[in-house]
């Protein structure tokens, strides 16, 4: 009988929660991705405010913060320093469940990716969604996949187009821009993930007197800008240096600024001081 039907992943019989077959089938769920640094979990009540606003997008009921921090500190088991992963996934029941992991941060990014800034393409990939999922960092992630497929050795990222040809974003990273001396980022009001890091971002630059202004643009409009940077949870802000045979100063004064007054955990590395423990 069907009660006596089975489950097998790579061969081995396990049980799979109900959210989680969601999620598989139907990309029903959000997720947030935490830097954990000397011990500390960094904006973590940001991070869980972030995930309630996109849980609450698509109807998603979702854990006080206590709960998602006695589950972490589970996950990272004393390590110091992280990449912590929170996902809360809907099932078909009309329930959720929150799934949180914890891995070792990426071990392949040298200092001179703060301070001398790094490359990028444009890839082929458009990022094409419901308009009802901008801004949300939700888990239907395969365009974002497909486009950090076949980058050249010299690549750190990747940047994504909409349907029209606009730039949007990085595959994990928002875009940032700076001409005429002012601050520019695309709207995420159709396609495209609001981080943290852009919030924050945000409201930084206007601690620093600059306004955060919205422009949708083509790639080639940033031939004119003065500066270009990505920023994530994880690695804070990277300064671009290069993209195809255009190239800007990396970091310039006003990334400089920015990411110094971020108060970011990296934040040293674009001062060139020691990355050591």
């Amino acid at each position: 009988g069907l009660e006596r039907m089975k489950q097998l992943f790579n061969g081995r019989v396990a049980d799979c929660p109900a959210a989680l077959a969601a999620a598989l089938v139907h990309g029903e769920g959000v997720f947030r991705t935490v830097l954990v640094w000397a011990g500390v979990i960094v904006d973590a009540e940001a991070q869980h405010a972030v995930l309630a606003a996109d849980a609450q997008r698509l109807g998603l009921k979702i854990d006080p913060l206590h709960t998602w921090l006695d589950d972490s500190a589970q996950a990272l088991a004393g390590a110091p320093r992280a990449a912590l992963r929170w996902w809360l996934a809907g099932d078909d029941g009309g329930g959720s469940v929150r799934w949180v992991a914890a891995s070792p941060l990426p071990a392949d990014r040298p200092a001179h990716l703060w301070t001398q800034g790094i490359r990028v393409g444009i890839s082929p990939v458009r990022l094409v969604a419901p308009i009802e999922l901008a801004g949300i960092k939700h888990l239907n992630r395969l365009p974002q996949r497909l486009a950090a497929r076949g980058w050249r050795p010299d690549q750190s990222e990747a940047l994504m187009c909409d349907a029209d040809g606009h730039l949007v974003c990085g595959t994990r990273s928002n875009l940032f821009w700076v001409a005429g001396g002012a601050l520019y980022t695309p709207p995420l009001d159709r396609v495209g993930v609001k981080g943290l890091m852009h919030r924050k971002i945000g409201r930084t630059a206007d601690t620093l007197g600059l306004r955060l202004r919205e422009q949708r643009i083509s790639p080639d409009p940033l031939d004119d800008a003065e500066e270009v940077f990505v920023t994530n949870s994880l690695i804070g802000l990277w300064p671009v240096r290069a993209l195809d045979a255009r190239q800007w100063q990396a970091p310039g004064p006003i990334t400089r600024a920015l990411f110094a007054a971020l108060q970011h955990p990296l934040a040293d590395r674009m001062r060139g001081s020691s990355c050591a423990d």
